[in-house]
């Protein structure tokens, strides 16, 4: 029995990804481009998750803040929290977008 639950403590460690405050810049964006399905499906959590890599963002390169702020706004959407969505729009929209991807772009203009 005791070898059965050190066994299931040791599968989890090894299969859980790493928060977004434990990525390091690179793989930052990677983390908040493939949220996609995550917002939508766990807000809450996403949100939760966005605010423990404060500090990350604070570093990071500009499309990766805003990135960032996308998620935080779509996440603030779904919880239906529309002045900190309308804050999050409204402070990605006023950043310099030159340079930006043009799947985030899109987004950007759509809200």
């Amino acid at each position: 029995m005791p070898l059965r639950i050190i066994c299931l403590a040791l599968l989890c460690l090894f299969t859980t990804s790493p928060t977004l405050a434990q990525l390091d810049a690179q793989n930052l964006r990677r983390g908040l481009i493939a949220m996609e399905q995550e917002v939508h499906r766990e807000p809450a959590q996403v949100l939760v998750e966005l605010d423990s890599a404060v500090d990350a963002f604070e570093q990071a390169d500009s499309e990766t803040q805003l990135w960032y702020l996308l998620r935080r706004a779509q996440a603030h959407n779904a919880l239906f929290m529309y002045e900190e969505f309308q804050q999050d729009v409204e402070l990605a929209q006023s950043a310099r977008l030159s340079g930006a991807s043009s799947e985030l772009l899109l987004w950007l203009h759509t809200y």
